[in-house]
């Protein structure tokens, strides 16, 4: 239990290193906090397949959300990643988002089977986390009504559906060692 908080703890130092940081111009506090947090979780978490998949998944839709709002007008951040990749989302919100998905089957595991209460605070919670981020400088929500719009659908469905990965994965893989033994 007291991991469980610690985590959480963790988690919203990193946001914090990031939002205060990045308007200006510091990377480094984020960069630091942000792989501490990565390396502990490695350490101590036991199920490091799934974790991963979990920061994998995070990473790669991350990296599609932010750059699409970025791409639409919507969102930009104070921070780019130099060119050719400006196009995408900044490196530093990457490893904010690799650090969000090792909170999602610990930190944040008390909302799987609350489906309604995933959704609403999923999408309460991400709306509020990038319109924060808005108000300290790191990024600015260009189209503020859409965008948040977008973020509260994305978050809401994001959250529960990722928490149901591993078991969907097991199911599917359940199903194969059945098929394969018949």
């Amino acid at each position: 239990m007291l991991g469980i908080w610690l985590q959480a703890i963790g988690f919203q130092l990193v946001w914090f290193a990031w939002a205060l940081g990045v308007p200006d111009d510091l990377l480094w506090p984020g960069t630091v906090v942000s792989v501490v947090f990565l390396l502990a979780h490695r350490l101590w978490q036991a199920h490091r397949r799934t974790d991963l998949h979990c920061v994998s998944v995070c990473l790669l839709f991350g990296i599609l959300l932010d750059s699409v709002l970025m791409h639409w007008g919507w969102l930009s951040f104070a921070q780019l990643n130099p060119a050719p990749w400006e196009v995408l989302q900044p490196w530093w919100m990457g490893l904010l988002w690799a650090c969000l998905g090792c909170t999602i089957h610990h930190s944040l595991a008390w909302l799987k089977g609350r489906l309604a209460l995933s959704l609403s605070l999923s999408a309460l919670a991400g709306v509020l986390s990038y319109a924060a981020a808005h108000r300290m400088g790191a990024l600015e929500l260009t189209q503020f009504g859409p965008a948040c719009i977008a973020l509260g659908l994305f978050w809401g469905l994001f959250i529960p559906l990722l928490q149901t990965l591993p078991r969907a994965r097991k199911a599917a893989s359940m199903g194969e060692s059945t098929v394969n033994r018949a």
